[in-house]
């Protein structure tokens, strides 16, 4: 169903107003979704199975098995890279990487996937980035032009908006900044400059500290998990959320180029945030079946003292 769901874009996909790619599509009542949020949590199942299936078989470690890992990757980020949805692209890496290491893939093959992206910048850059993306990174390093006219605009005037509201913000519902709608998009990818003008530095750190915090509790899940799939479950969705806040914060800041990329659990966005929440019914379900786990082991440590008895 979310191969279906991948491939209507192609037929009747449709850019939304905010974005630059024609990775949505529009069901009845004009209610607009993004398939490629749902293909995340496909990709994150069907991952974790395959690398179970590769550690039964011990062909975890093999060149054949970590090719094969590389091609479940490729096929639904060339999908939705075709789409012009590189930021989920780039999301789907992080969550490829993350649960490849949990698993235990050899360092060596990490690091020769890091000196070929290194040599292939220059293809990258030429062949794979078009003019938008290159203007996008390059306005990192343009902030006397490039900011204040085209494609540094938004980050600029984002700075702006938190600085304004210095230690304790301007209030809840009280930024000036907000209510004009200076900064585009301020609800959904650059929510930060909200946080920053009207609850200040002491609000984007609690801010912060709750998705910190959400990492690791998913973290200690992961580790807590007897069960493989399970382990590798919690680990792509620590790579979701760990990658998505980072990246954003990153955009807001000034540190890296805008790709479009939603802050967990705060971002505005019915698709985003559904994709989150059933993110995290996973986890919990990875750790409710750890406490079955935990009650059977304990009945069978009861059994056997019985037996001895």
């Amino acid at each position: 169903m979310a191969a279906a769901a991948a491939l209507s874009v192609f037929v009747f996909g449709m850019r939304v107003s905010g974005t630059d790619d024609t990775a949505w599509i529009v069901l009845p009542g004009g209610i607009t979704v993004q398939p490629s949020e749902f293909i995340k949590i496909c990709f994150m199942i069907t991952l974790s199975k395959h690398l179970s299936y590769l550690r039964e078989k011990d062909r975890l470690k093999s060149v054949g098995g970590v090719i094969s890992l590389a091609l479940h990757a490729v096929v639904p980020m060339a999908v939705i890279h075709l789409q012009g949805d590189d930021g989920a692209v780039l999301i789907f890496a992080f969550i490829f990487l993350i649960m490849s290491f949990v698993a235990g893939i050899q360092l060596r093959y990490f690091a020769i996937s890091g000196g070929l992206l290194l040599t292939g910048i220059p293809v990258l850059w030429r062949f794979f980035l078009n003019d938008e993306h290159r203007s996008r990174i390059m306005a990192l390093f343009d902030l006397d032009g490039n900011a204040m006219t085209n494609y540094g605009w938004q980050q600029y005037q984002g700075k702006v908006s938190i600085a304004g509201g210095e230690l304790a913000g301007r209030g809840l519902f009280n930024g000036p900044r907000v209510a004009l709608g200076i900064v585009p998009e301020q609800a959904n990818d650059f929510i930060m400059t909200v946080a920053g003008e009207e609850l200040g530095f002491i609000g984007c750190l609690i801010l912060m500290a709750i998705l910190f915090g959400i990492c690791v509790l998913i973290i200690i899940n992961a580790a807590k998990a007897f069960d493989f799939r399970g382990k590798c479950l919690c680990a792509g969705v620590f790579a979701t959320i760990a990658s998505q806040t980072v990246i954003n914060i990153g955009m807001v800041l000034g540190f890296l180029p805008v790709i479009g990329i939603t802050l967990p659990f705060f971002s505005a966005g019915g698709t985003s945030v559904m994709s989150t929440i059933i993110c995290i019914g996973l986890v919990q379900s990875v750790r409710g079946h750890n406490s079955g786990d935990m009650d059977k082991a304990e009945i069978r440590r009861e059994s056997l003292s019985r037996i001895r008895m």
